[in-house]
């Protein structure tokens, strides 16, 4: 691509009402929001789930993940930086070693300008559910 283009594309973007920048995401049900967790979970069952209010776009990622990345657990050779982010579904997934620590994970995302929901991981088998 070259400059010009760079630059044309970069001022259509900047002078683009934030509405139309930014899609409202769709309240999902809880029961679908259920049944995503524990397909992924069944995939990554080293995995935190966290669901997060405020979560409507790719960007937000940059700075969970940048806040998550501090926590010592979060296996950051998994997903980008140990984070994965489910944008329809509203839900960050930090890829652990071991048991997940909800408190730091929780405090990263509020760090990040978001608010943690509940938290969901499996230990020993069996699904835990947490409020944040």
């Amino acid at each position: 691509m070259s400059i010009i283009s760079k630059i044309i594309l970069l001022l259509s973007i900047v002078s683009m009402p934030l509405s139309a920048a930014v899609k409202p995401v769709k309240e999902v049900s809880s029961e679908r929001r259920s049944a995503v967790i524990s397909q992924i979970l069944k995939k990554e069952p080293s995995s935190l789930l966290v669901y997060t209010k405020g979560l409507i776009c790719k960007s937000c990622g940059i700075g969970i993940r940048k806040h998550i990345a501090k926590i010592k657990s979060v296996d950051r050779s998994r997903g980008k930086k140990g984070v994965l982010l489910d944008i329809n579904n509203q839900l960050v997934q930090v890829m652990v070693y071991g048991e997940p620590d909800t408190k730091a994970v929780a405090k990263a995302i509020r760090d990040a300008g978001y608010t943690p929901v509940k938290a969901y991981y499996k230990s020993r088998g069996k699904l835990v559910v947490k409020s944040l």
